[in-house]
């Protein structure tokens, strides 16, 4: 009994930990550009790329660039973030969200079931290195 006690007060400060560390803006276009990293004439050609992907593909990207996690770890802010912001079509999961932290250097590619086929983490990885 003693054990479980335990263990649920570990997890409850576990989670309320995570749930105050970074604020995640909220989706007000495909690029949230927090840490102002891109150029207007490059911002205004990736939306362009991106609107006419989900155009034509149906797929929805979203681009997120922050100063700093915080503290929080790349993967669990950038699939929170993709949960908040609900990317990909209804039923279909087939968004994908971009997180660049400026101040840790770290690229995270945070896929929704539905691209998981197109956009493994090998794949994910092999972009991350070779294009951005």
């Amino acid at each position: 009994m003693k054990r479980r006690i335990n263990f649920a007060a570990a997890a409850l400060i576990l989670c309320a930990t995570y749930a105050y560390a970074r604020v995640i803006p909220a989706l007000t276009g495909r690029i949230i550009d927090e840490a102002g990293m891109l150029k207007a004439e490059d911002k205004r050609t990736l939306e362009e790329y991106l609107e006419s992907l989900e155009n034509e593909a149906g797929i929805q990207i979203a681009v997120l660039t922050v100063r700093s996690l915080e503290g929080d770890p790349i993967e669990a802010f950038a699939h929170t973030a993709a949960e908040m912001w609900r990317l990909g079509h209804a039923g279909e999961d087939n968004g994908a969200l971009l997180v660049i932290a400026q101040a840790e250097r770290k690229i995270r590619i945070e896929t929704g079931y539905g691209l998981e086929g197109a956009l493994t983490d090998t794949k994910c990885g092999l972009i991350i290195r070779n294009e951005i």
